[in-house]
């Protein structure tokens, strides 16, 4: 199952190529745990990927480093939970961001995120494994 917000990788890309599709209505993270824990209890996944775009908008925004975001990453860790308090009898995660960023100074003093260099902030990308409470 691929699950993303509209118009994101996760609804371009993993959703229109997955088995089960699951695309949530609103554009945001929350509504998108919402679609995809319905989705999950109606369909029983042996596999799924979701990607919530909260982090990627804010670090873009505001860059990396920034204060900002450290609302924005609570969050995440809050739906986080929510998947594995829900999900993690039956499944495993393997949790990750698909690339770092680095900050990026505008010419007007703005300071903002920025990807797609070589640089080692962009390079690093987290990882977590948590295995199934089952398993």
């Amino acid at each position: 199952m691929g699950c993303g917000r509209p118009n994101w990788t996760g609804h371009r890309l993993l959703a229109r190529y997955a088995d089960i599709k699951c695309i949530s209505p609103e554009s945001t993270d929350d509504s998108l745990l919402e679609t995809f824990l319905e989705k999950c209890e109606k369909s029983k996944p042996t596999y799924f990927i979701i990607q919530f775009g909260d982090p990627d908008d804010y670090f873009h925004k505001y860059g990396p480093y920034s204060n900002r975001v450290s609302r924005i990453l609570y969050n995440v860790d809050r739906r986080l939970k929510t998947l594995i308090d829900v999900l993690g009898e039956e499944y495993s995660f393997m949790i990750l961001a698909d690339h770092g960023q680095h900050t990026l100074i505008t010419k007007t003093g703005e300071i903002k995120g920025k990807h797609g260099k070589s640089y080692k902030e962009d390079l690093l990308v987290p990882l977590t494994l948590i295995k199934s409470r089952k398993s």
